[in-house]
């Protein structure tokens, strides 16, 4: 299963359970979707060894760096220490993939 069609299974999930659906990929790079009132966020993240290796600032800095690419995906530190970019997707059709896999790649390059 590519990522393109993880996303829409985790969509899927989330709508269906009204709650958080996440998996991870072969890469260790975990995605997530969160069902809102009006839409979804879609994050992609690491954790463990992985997200002790980023540092805020650089990331920051990144994203800043080439808004039109990465502004759209929001750094966020989860309270055990994973590190997501998170992206608010506010119309989707859930048999459809939501993000392509340029966007997912962007979000990937962003946290590396």
């Amino acid at each position: 299963m590519n990522q393109e069609e993880l996303l829409v299974t985790l969509v899927k999930r989330a709508h269906a359970d009204r709650s958080v659906a996440s998996a991870s990929m072969l890469n260790g790079v975990k995605m997530l979707v969160y069902p809102l009132e009006q839409g979804i966020l879609i994050g992609v993240g690491l954790n463990g060894e992985r997200a002790q290796l980023i540092k805020a600032s650089r990331l920051l800095h990144k994203r800043a760096g080439d808004m039109p690419r990465f502004g759209s995906w929001l750094p966020i530190r989860l309270m055990d220490g994973s590190w997501y970019v998170v992206k608010r997707v506010q119309s989707y059709d859930s048999d459809l993939p939501v993000l392509n896999q340029s966007e997912l790649d962007t979000a990937e390059e962003l946290l590396s």
